[in-house]
């Protein structure tokens, strides 16, 4: 048999030996996760958390918002703090928005295009009575979700220095907001399962959005964080666990799964965080299991496969040493930032199975890989050609048989 005609079938013939001898064992999974640095953080209620350049914003509700020097991950070291941004914060930009701590003031706006020099710009001209729940952006738009009067406001930022109030949105205790294009999607408490838990706004006319469609409490659970890639809304919160809704007809909203991830059925386990790069997703949770006199709780930091919204799947965890808050959880390349209620820490998420044989790219090393080679392979597809000659031949087997035994590096 001639070396370049070495058909599909002697090629799985050579595999299945290799896999009954061990050869093929398999690789446990490419994301191991470890803590690259854990810092102490003074004051309490951390919440939101930033990157701009190598410096990281933490918001703080004693201290105001914090700022680190990342460029040594494994050393975050203290810079300065911003004392009147105490409560949510978000960095649109260059600009920050900060919202005062329960009592009634305005949005500080400060101009932090030097992290290590923040510049007070302005303070937005509206009064808010409670915590600030959410803040987000998109375009030239601002979105703040305020609880006391259940409001999600608008405005225009174009102007940092001077941005304007478009218009309000009454909803029930709005919570987490994301827009892309003509469309906001805002995530609410309804008083009952048969309530929106996810209301989608036709903005088109910034100010006079109007309520076009949504999925109820019963449809998605409740919803405590809202990401927004493409046509599809991730939805985070609640022993509900993740789902995912397609949205590229936003008039009809459709679900494509659902599932619940790194907790034991039975036990109450909460997604407190969720961010979506790529097509990967990154949790923070914490579980509590009552066994009727005594609570154990746990916190945990896990990674998501999206790369098919109707069907998630679950890659690896950690357990972390402290309960992480509301939007404390951000992804810059192949570190993640996770804030708890007393340190932050830097995790290594990197991608260990970027290898030529895994060519179902699910960080998995199994059959799936063995079957979508051979089908390559037979049909004399380039990506089959693992040494790169131009001649479909044993030596590609070989090639597969020892990097599938090997694993991902």
């Amino acid at each position: 048999m001639s070396l370049h005609h070495f058909h599909s079938g002697a090629v799985l013939g050579l595999i299945s030996v290799s896999m009954a001898s061990g050869a093929l064992a398999g690789d446990p999974g490419c994301y191991p996760l470890s803590i690259e640095s854990s810092t102490p953080l003074g004051g309490s209620g951390h919440n939101n958390v930033t990157v701009i350049d190598e410096y990281v914003l933490l918001g703080n509700y004693s201290d105001g918002t914090q700022i680190f020097d990342i460029s040594d991950p494994t050393s975050p070291g203290f810079v300065t703090s911003i004392p009147g941004a105490l409560g949510m914060m978000y960095i649109h930009g260059s600009t920050l928005f900060a919202s005062p701590l329960i009592s009634p003031g305005g949005i500080r706006v400060y101009d932090v295009s030097d992290p290590t020099n923040p510049v007070f710009l302005t303070e937005m001209d509206v009064s808010l009575t409670d915590n600030v729940t959410y803040i987000n952006s998109y375009d030239r738009f601002l979105f703040l979700s305020e609880s006391q009067d259940n409001s999600m406001h608008i405005f225009d930022v174009h102007d940092p220095s001077s941005p304007a109030l478009m218009s309000s949105i009454q909803s029930s205790f709005p919570r987490s907001v994301a827009a892309q294009g003509d469309h906001l999607y805002l995530s609410t408490i309804g008083q009952t399962a048969a309530d929106y838990a996810l209301e989608i706004y036709d903005i088109s006319v910034p100010t006079s959005p109007h309520l076009i469609s949504g999925m109820t409490g019963s449809e998605v659970g409740e919803v405590l964080d809202i990401e927004l890639q493409g046509t599809t809304v991730y939805l985070a919160g609640g022993q509900a666990g993740f789902s995912t809704v397609d949205v590229s007809d936003p008039t009809n909203p459709t679900l494509l799964d659902s599932a619940f991830f790194f907790g034991t059925s039975g036990i109450y386990t909460v997604a407190v965080d969720f961010a979506v790069v790529g097509d990967r997703g990154y949790v923070s949770q914490f579980s509590e299991d009552f066994d009727g006199q005594d609570a154990t709780i746990a916190f945990s930091f896990g990674i998501i496969d999206t790369a098919d919204p109707a069907s998630l799947r679950g890659i690896n965890w950690i357990s972390l040493p402290s309960n992480p808050g509301r939007e404390t959880t951000l992804v810059r390349s192949d570190l993640a930032y996770v804030v708890g209620s007393n340190d932050l820490l830097i995790v290594d998420v990197t991608d260990g199975c970027e290898c030529e044989v895994d060519f179902e790219p699910d960080g998995v090393l199994n059959f799936f890989d063995v079957s979508a080679f051979i089908n390559l392979y037979a049909q004399n597809d380039p990506a089959a050609d693992l040494t790169g000659d131009g001649v479909f031949d044993f030596f590609d087997v070989s090639a597969f048989i020892f990097g599938y035994a090997s694993g991902c590096p």
